[in-house]
């Protein structure tokens, strides 16, 4: 894993391939995981940070609640990757 940035080399040790079973937790990789379709995984997680911020950490309740007001202001967030649909997916999975 030489020269990888140090959010991918822990991702790889840490979290890569071992079994979840926490629904919050599965929650926030899945919604990761709709925002790395078409991208690369590395510019996910290079945003982890701004993705766990903007979406309140990811907790369901909280997502689930979202309206269109919050789609607005995450579509106007420049850390995140701001893709409309892929958001709205997001917080549908959250409901």
């Amino acid at each position: 894993m030489k020269n990888k940035p140090d959010y991918y080399i822990f991702y790889h040790d840490q979290v890569w391939g071992k079994p979840e079973y926490d629904d919050q937790k599965l929650f926030k990789w899945l919604s990761l995981e709709i925002f790395h379709i078409g991208l690369s995984w590395q510019l996910v997680l290079s945003k982890y940070d701004h993705f766990m911020e903007a979406f309140d950490a990811f907790d369901i309740k909280t997502v689930a609640a979202y309206d269109q007001h919050k789609v607005k202001e995450l579509m106007k967030n420049k850390e995140i990757i701001r893709y409309q649909r892929k958001i709205e997916a997001i917080i549908h999975n959250a409901s």
